[in-house]
């Protein structure tokens, strides 16, 4: 029964992401292999002849450290056949789509993107030697990851896809998670003060784990979510913006929905899995 849907964005179309690969993550005058000491461009080969990066070590080498870390995480999960446009994001908007209703994102492509293109250099080298020493986690964690997706475990989705990047890459943690679930929940709160009907909301499940997650910021401006699954589900008065609001988490499928307790206006917001290793799993692909 909703009447819009949100989702991260909708303008992740290959040729838009194409573009923005080339206009923000292509560096030739400084290669990679200029970047990194022996060692560290030893285990880059290596990663690029594993992850069968198409092009090989010669295409990461023109990458700014940020797309080739991106390219290295999502690479092996495209070669076994997980491709981000079956997610569960992409089926909802081709529903709404089909239903005639509208789809809109809480962010554009470009704003993701710039999220690590801007980041200053020491942190892009930070992300990529980290990418490059879990690279040989990333089968083994998407299959617990997906296993905990599939059975609610916001403590082990917390745990594959939050705890590392905020122990080992705290300023990574807070550009990636923090502040854009700090925007979301403002966006949400907004979205329940003054938008009437049903709205859901999609977003990736990192978000809705953890202790800087979407629920935490929302409870921050005084809107309290509740776990579908709970003994009852219960709704309390904001002190903050005036509105009681129920979170609810379908187990089976981690998905979660914010709720609107009131007769004319609700939002819904759910996560699905977007098929991506740990940190690239927060954005969409892009292929220069």
């Amino acid at each position: 029964d909703s009447q819009t849907l949100y989702i991260e964005i909708t303008d992740d179309d290959q040729a838009n992401m194409d573009a923005l690969g080339l206009q923000y993550g292509l560096d030739p005058a400084h290669p990679l292999s200029g970047l990194l000491d022996q060692a560290e461009l030893q285990q880059l080969k290596n990663a690029a002849t594993q992850a069968d990066v198409p092009g090989g070590m010669p295409t990461l080498d023109m990458m700014r450290p940020w797309l080739a870390a991106l390219t290295l995480s999502a690479a092996p999960l495209l070669k076994a056949g997980l491709d981000p446009q079956h997610g569960v994001d992409k089926q909802l908007k081709a529903q709404m789509l089909a239903a005639g209703k509208p789809v809109l994102g809480l962010e554009t492509a470009e704003q993701q993107i710039r999220l690590l293109a801007d980041m200053p250099d020491a942190m892009q080298l930070a992300f990529l030697r980290s990418t490059l020493r879990d690279i040989d986690k990333g089968a083994a964690e998407l299959t617990e990851l997906i296993d905990a997706w599939k059975t609610g475990d916001t403590a082990s989705i917390a745990r594959i896809e939050d705890e590392d990047l905020r122990q080992q890459d705290p300023g990574l943690y807070q550009r990636l998670l923090v502040q854009r679930n700090q925007n979301w929940a403002a966006k949400i709160g907004d979205l329940l003060r003054h938008q009437h009907g049903t709205i859901f909301i999609a977003v990736g499940a990192a978000h809705l784990a953890g202790p800087d997650s979407v629920q935490a910021q929302l409870q921050k401006l005084g809107i309290e979510a509740v776990r579908h699954g709970s003994s009852h589900a219960r709704f309390r008065r904001s002190p903050l913006a005036g509105d009681a609001v129920d979170l609810i988490h379908v187990s089976h499928q981690s998905k979660s929905i914010a709720r609107k307790r009131a007769p004319t206006r609700r939002g819904r917001f759910l996560a699905p899995s977007t098929g991506y290793p740990r940190r690239a799993r927060h954005f969409p692909r892009c292929n220069p």
